[in-house]
């Protein structure tokens, strides 16, 4: 068992309380901004760390949810960099980023009923479909792993992909599948 025994904060109740109301939102926020859920749960658990560590400089009675986005977004950010330095593709530009940022600010329920959407839609592909999907987006595959995994060449499993993308893409807009 870890006992807290930082001078800055010897009461950790006010923290674990505002944390507790906002972790669900926060949740949101940074799933909504990393595509992929592992490391969106590793940037969170970096963040609670960070508005820990940070907490002595929030100011009790202002915006704890503005400011715990504030220091998400800087270590989303952070870990796009350091994905990029890794030579790991990116999913979205960092202008995207800061877009689905603000977004998400001026309505939250917006991930959620993305998300919500975006389930049903799978839900209509076919089942090689959405191992395609699975394995690009959940297991991180490159199209050379797929196309070795699902017994295809390079070529098609891009167009296998780009097909699925375009069929996600309509779905999502409401044109359906």
């Amino acid at each position: 068992m870890h006992v807290i025994d930082d001078a800055r904060h010897p009461d950790p109740e006010p923290f674990v309380r505002l944390l507790a109301e906002h972790e669900r939102y926060l949740g949101g926020y940074i799933y909504h901004l990393i595509p992929h859920a592992a490391d969106a749960e590793d940037v969170l658990q970096d963040v609670k760390l960070a508005l820990w560590q940070a907490f002595d400089q929030y100011e009790e009675g202002t915006n704890f949810g503005a400011w715990s986005r504030k220091v998400a977004f800087h270590r989303v950010m952070a870990f796009r960099k350091k994905k990029a330095v890794e030579g790991r593709r990116l999913v979205f530009t960092d202008q995207c980023i800061e877009f689905l940022a603000e977004q998400f600010k001026t309505d939250p329920h917006v991930a959620d009923e993305e998300a919500h959407r975006l389930r049903a839609c799978m839900a209509r592909l076919k089942k090689d479909q959405q191992t395609l999907i699975a394995l690009r987006y959940r297991e991180e595959f490159s199209i050379e792993e797929i196309a070795v995994r699902m017994n295809k060449t390079v070529a098609a499993s891009y167009r296998a992909l780009s097909r699925v993308r375009l069929l996600l893409r309509k779905c999502l807009s409401k044109e359906g599948i």
